[in-house]
């Protein structure tokens, strides 16, 4: 049975331990997990492939019993999350793009609407203020998975002409390799 857990609230130490001590006591494997703070909050996202008699109110009930002292928000999908076949996935090319530019409203609209346009599907974006000046300056790093009918040429040149309109530096390359 496959589940994706979806776990948000405020950020206090223990709620990994207790969210995995769970998974683990139900017999589920971890295929992904992503985990992100921001200020005082926390949010998860974890894709398990549990038993075949695991229930997905059995897991809420075991998730919101161990979870209650955190005060932590859960949902559950259950057996929908599925993977395309092999047949019908696209192949892709992972990039990670980073953008230094000023704090303006709409610039994360304009690159999003960019790679929505050509069917880039976009994994990953964190917003990091920059040391020398964190209340104006910000850097911006967006990992995508561009489709190999696109090529790196008409990438770069998207990526120019964006950086132009937007008057902001965008530098993008391939990802090589396990990167966390």
């Amino acid at each position: 049975m496959r589940m994706v857990i979806f776990a948000y609230g405020y950020d206090v130490p223990g709620i990994g331990s207790a969210l995995t001590k769970v998974l683990f006591a139900q017999n589920c494997n971890i295929d992904n997990f992503k985990m992100t703070s921001l200020e005082s909050c926390v949010s998860m996202i974890i894709a398990i492939k549990g038993p075949p008699t695991l229930s997905k109110i059995e897991l809420e009930e075991a998730l919101k019993n161990a979870l209650e002292p955190f005060d932590l928000n859960i949902k559950i999908l259950d057996s929908k999350y599925t993977s395309l076949p092999e047949d019908d996935r696209e192949e892709w090319i992972p990039y990670k793009a980073i953008m230094i530019c000023a704090d303006r409203m709409g610039l994360l609209y304009f690159l999003m609407s960019e790679m929505s346009r050509l069917d880039i599907n976009i994994i990953d974006v964190k917003c990091v203020p920059l040391e020398e000046d964190p209340e104006k300056t910000f850097q911006v790093i967006v990992k995508i998975q561009v489709p190999i009918r696109i090529s790196p040429e008409t990438l770069l040149q998207t990526m120019n002409d964006l950086s132009r309109q937007l008057n902001v530096l965008i530098d993008i390359n391939p990802i090589e390799g396990l990167e966390i």
